[in-house]
Order: C-alpha cells, then structure tokens, then sequence
C-alpha cells in the first residue's frame, strides 16, 4: 500500500527471474550480489546502487551474508518526487523520460557510490522510517527519496554505467520525448517534425509506433 518501500534482500537467496510494475533500487550496504538484467550478468560491489525500471526480467543472487537493501518506488511516486529534475536535461531525467515513453530504452543504470558514508546513512534511515512506521514517515520518505537522487546527481553522475540504446527508434524517440518536456507550453507537431528534421507525418507514426499514444495525447500528458 505504501508508495516507496524499503526493505533487505534475503541472504542466500535463490535466482528466480521475475519483473514488476514498480521502480526498483537495489543498494549493496556490506558485500557483494549477482544479479542479471535483461539477460546481462555482473556483479556489484559495496556501495554500488542499481536502478530498475518496471516490466525489466531480473534477478538479484545473494549467496553468503551480504546486505543488500531493496528500495520499491510506485511510477506514480517516482515521478512526482523527480519531477523537479525532469528538464535539467540530466542522466536520471534521461532514464525516467526513457523508460516512461519508449520500449527497452535502458534496462538499468548503476551508480559506483564507493565509500560514500552520506548517501549509505541516508538508505539506512529510509529503511529505519520503513521499519519502524512512526507518524508522517511517508512524507519523510518523499523527501529522503528526493534528496538521494540529488545526492546522486551531484556526486556520481560521470560514475555511472548506462547501457546504450537497442535500437535507432528509441534514440530518435527518446531526443523528441526531452525536447517535448523542455518546450510542452508552446510546442507543436510541426514544430518538432521541423526541430529533428522530419515530415509531420512521419514524426505523428514514429510516435505513435514507439509509445502506443498520438502526439497530442502524448503532449497532454507530459502538460499534465
């Protein structure tokens, strides 16, 4: 019921693939995991931190008694605490706007946070706030969630790792999408079919094709 979700992974924990509707964030506290990806292995180390987008195919293989805490987050809840930073043009932004209007723009992005004790304290009293449930801890909860973006942002942002786009489609989407977000107030399609070089009409089916919605419905909802 709650709109973000903190809790820790199980140790020794079997690798049983799986996706939700939800974000999720996954924080190596002590240790190490191994975790798959849209079909991608690696292994993460202390203080490395793991975004996933919703529908994703993962798993997160925990085999000794590393402590790994999970952080859920509602679509809904993620953009309203983010939405601050949606035309700051940033790495975050760009995996929001990504994964909310193209099809397998990034399976994931994980940030090398190291021995960055602020942003380990601050996972730490998100999950004691989960934890213990005293009063207005979903409010706390926004704004902790607010400020470990920020905190991510402003020191590890060139210590990330983005997987590339899969296909042309999704790039050419994905550049409309943001230039969408930064000028919905006097955009048109015209307009945007000028600014990237296309016919109106192929801007129209391009959209269409890639995120299922018309440009106006796609424009009334970034408005919104």
């Amino acid at each position: 019921k709650q709109n973000i979700f903190v809790l820790k992974h199980k140790c020794y924990s079997p690798s049983v693939t799986h996706s939700h509707d939800f974000f999720e964030i996954f924080y190596v506290l002590r240790g190490q995991s191994h975790h798959e990806i849209g079909g991608k292995s690696s292994r993460m180390q202390e203080g490395d931190l793991c975004m996933i987008p919703p529908k994703t195919m993962h798993y997160i293989h925990v085999d000794d008694d590393s402590a790994i805490l999970d952080i859920l987050i509602r679509p809904s809840a993620f953009e309203r605490v983010f939405s601050s930073l949606l035309n700051d043009g940033n790495i975050l932004s760009a995996f929001f706007v990504g994964n909310t209007y193209t099809a397998g723009a990034n399976d994931y992005i994980i940030f090398h946070t190291g021995a960055d004790e602020p942003l380990k304290n601050l996972i730490l009293d998100m999950y004691r706030e989960c934890e213990n449930k005293e009063s207005y801890f979903e409010l706390l909860l926004d704004s902790q969630l607010s400020m470990l973006f920020g905190l991510l942002l402003r020191n590890h942002e060139h210590a990330c790792e983005l997987p590339p786009f899969q296909n042309r489609t999704d790039s050419q989407i994905f550049g409309m999408v943001q230039y969408l977000h930064q000028h919905y107030s006097d955009i048109s399609l015209k307009k945007l079919a000028a600014r990237f070089h296309y016919t109106p009409e192929y801007t129209s089916k391009l959209i269409h094709d890639t995120t299922g919605r018309t440009f106006s419905c796609l424009l009334t909802q970034i408005r919104m």
